[in-house]
């Protein structure tokens, strides 16, 4: 798949879905590399160990699994799309990957919510819950 001159290997996605279906908190750093989205690394479910691993000078791609509470008030896991832009960024890796962000959350299914953040203490586990329950009309708990 092509985005905006930036190629989503098929493997890239089908990594993605295997992952959504573990249901499993952790999830998948992407960054973009020759023009292509490549797969950074996979996260453990420990969204510190997540966070403190995002650089602070370039921006990534995340698709995180966030354990929450699902309507019926039982144990699920949903998949949030943070887009990790810091200020430290050269300007035209932001302008980018900020080009290229919409075509490349709407190329990932499932999504439950999405996020834009510039500081990594705004990304936290109470922050994300939140933002995946307002967006699937679940007060917070």
């Amino acid at each position: 798949m092509s985005i905006s001159g930036i190629q989503i290997p098929d493997g890239v996605i089908k990594r993605y879905e295997e992952k959504r279906f573990e249901k499993k908190p952790g999830g998948l750093i992407l960054k973009i590399e020759d023009d292509t989205i490549k797969i950074e690394r996979e996260v453990p479910e420990n969204l510190s160990q997540i966070v403190e691993g995002l650089p602070d000078d370039e921006p990534r791609y995340c698709l995180i699994d966030i354990p929450v509470k699902n309507r019926a008030n039982l144990d699920d896991v949903r998949t949030i799309f943070i887009f990790w832009m810091p200020m430290e960024s050269a300007v035209r890796l932001r302008m980018r990957y900020a080009s290229t962000k919409s075509s490349i959350s709407r190329s990932f299914r499932g999504l439950s919510a999405q996020m834009q953040s510039d500081e990594k203490s705004d990304i936290t586990l109470e922050k994300l819950q939140n933002k995946i329950n307002r967006s699937q009309g679940i007060n917070n708990r």
